[in-house]
């Protein structure tokens, strides 16, 4: 283990972190700041580069991330990625420990892995991110929480670090699909916003003007605040990534499906963001919804998906 000085010195205890990428490297700050040790892996070169340079102790593996460490929090990308990385560290390494998952996940395979960690002897906690990776570092993303309720007792100390806002909503599985029920609603705002603003300058009204005007009347939504100024300047670097919320938008049709729930517009979002994917803007901010509208883009290239 690779190990440097922590911006703050540790009292709270350890956490093993696995994934650094948006999220995780909001959720390290935040950890940090409240004075937890942290020790990190992630199986991306770039990522542990930055973390090490950051200060922060670097394992090799997921099993010595995990050593010395109470609590083990996951921010990667699917529940089979999950599941993979508690068999890859072991029941025994396991037992005894606290694993809160941040991975916006298939809710039934985490129900299950809920019940088959809870068999080894590990407490597992359900805390859905709702909210950009911008907003987790600055402490205003909301914590969806599911588990039993001596599991959340003991992960308290760890989600009041990650964000004030937290919100018990069941039993394992209903944090997933709350989270997939809130990018639902928070996606198609985003789709909503660029297709208005991009209404706006085909029809020759200043973008910059209309969204002042809507974030004036009864159309404001938060994410005119979030991702207004990136759809009119074409900042894309991201906060969380297009192909991430194509992802989350294909766990919301399967849940749908599941439900036996017609979500067209749900069908029609999953459409534009598989083109836009396709056409190689995967790595792009989520606001880059808005290229399918003609807002700015000549000047920004596409990512290497």
């Amino acid at each position: 283990m690779r190990t440097a000085n922590a911006p703050v010195a540790p009292h709270r205890g350890r956490v093993a972190l696995i994934g650094y990428g948006l999220l995780g490297s909001a959720i390290c700050e935040r950890l940090v700041a409240h004075a937890y040790g942290v020790t990190v892996f992630d199986r991306d070169p770039q990522r542990t580069l930055a973390a090490a340079s950051s200060g922060l102790a670097i394992a090799s593996s997921h099993a010595e991330a995990v050593t010395g460490a109470d609590t083990l929090l996951m921010a990667v990308m699917t529940t089979p990625d999950v599941v993979s990385i508690v068999e890859c560290v072991g029941a025994s390494r396991l037992a005894g420990k606290l694993l809160i998952d941040c991975t916006t996940g298939h809710p039934e395979q985490m129900a299950a892995l809920g019940e088959r960690l809870s068999a080894m002897g590990t407490d597992y906690l359900e805390a859905m991110v709702a909210g950009s990776s911008a907003q987790m570092r600055a402490g205003e993303a909301l914590v969806l929480l599911s588990g039993p309720e001596s599991v959340m007792a003991r992960a308290a100390g760890v989600v009041s670090a990650l964000s004030s806002r937290a919100v018990a909503v069941g039993p394992w599985g209903h944090a997933s699909r709350m989270k997939l029920v809130f990018n639902l609603v928070l996606g198609l705002n985003r789709a909503v916003l660029a297709e208005g603003l991009g209404l706006a300058a085909a029809c020759g009204i200043d973008p910059a003007t209309a969204l002042a005007v809507l974030r004036s009347g009864a159309t404001y939504s938060r994410v005119m605040d979030t991702k207004g100024m990136k759809m009119l300047t074409g900042d894309w670097s991201p906060q969380a990534r297009l192909r991430q919320h194509l992802k989350d938008v294909e766990l919301i049709a399967d849940l749908a499906s599941a439900c036996d729930l017609s979500v067209p517009f749900t069908a029609q979002h999953r459409a534009l963001l598989d083109d836009l994917v396709g056409a190689g803007f995967g790595d792009l901010d989520n606001s880059a919804v808005a290229l399918a509208y003609g807002l700015p883009a000549s000047q920004h290239p596409r990512s290497s998906d």
